[in-house]
């Protein structure tokens, strides 16, 4: 849609994670007054001139910068991050490198893993991730993840995960999958070691 093309059906109302200033609340409203600067979610219509949301998805953003105030995207990284689970010396694969791949990354990196491996078709997005600290890149036009993954990840000892296959015993301990379409999915799968 950005570049001016999109199969959706018009009109479209797009935008929902956003931020603005409060312009009015209901009576009932304790958390929130007129002035106010908030990060928002709604499903649709952030980027229309008003938006009418409900107090508990109003975040207050502070004095920081309205086009900062990203509370949602945010939200969902650190959510992911810690339901993970990374640990200290890990190994994580990152597909994605967009946005909110590079809010996974640096989160991810204040865990202490061992590698971090980030995938994306995206040149420029590789570039910014080796810049925020990833290991391995992975151009995944011309390499396959599988194959980066399972060569530069440790072998765990023999019978670890019981009777299993030498390729389960490598791979990464915890993936992330942050494109958001459904081709990715699989190869995350396979590139995660049993048990990750």
């Amino acid at each position: 849609m950005y570049t001016g093309h999109t199969d959706r059906d018009f009109p479209i109302l797009p935008g929902h994670e956003v931020s603005g200033v409060v312009e009015e609340v209901g009576s009932r409203v304790t958390r929130q007054r007129p002035g106010d600067r908030v990060g928002i979610w709604v499903t649709e219509a952030g980027f229309s001139e008003y938006v009418r949301v409900h107090t508990d998805f109003a975040l207050p953003a502070g004095d920081m910068p309205l086009a900062l105030a990203l509370a949602e995207p945010v939200a969902c990284a650190v959510n992911a991050v810690e339901i993970a689970g990374v640990g200290l010396g890990d190994d994580v694969v990152i597909v994605g490198a967009g946005f909110t791949g590079a809010l996974v990354l640096k989160l991810v990196l204040l865990k202490g893993p061992r590698r971090v491996f980030v995938a994306d078709t995206r040149p420029e997005s590789l570039e910014r991730a080796r810049a925020i600290g990833a290991t391995h890149t992975i151009d995944v036009r011309g390499e396959a993840l599988l194959d980066a993954v399972r060569a530069n990840t440790d072998r765990v000892p023999a019978d670890t995960f019981g009777d299993v296959g030498e390729e389960d015993e490598v791979g990464a301990d915890v993936s992330f999958e942050v494109t958001g379409v459904q081709a990715p999915l699989a190869d995350v799968g396979d590139a995660t070691r049993m048990a990750g």
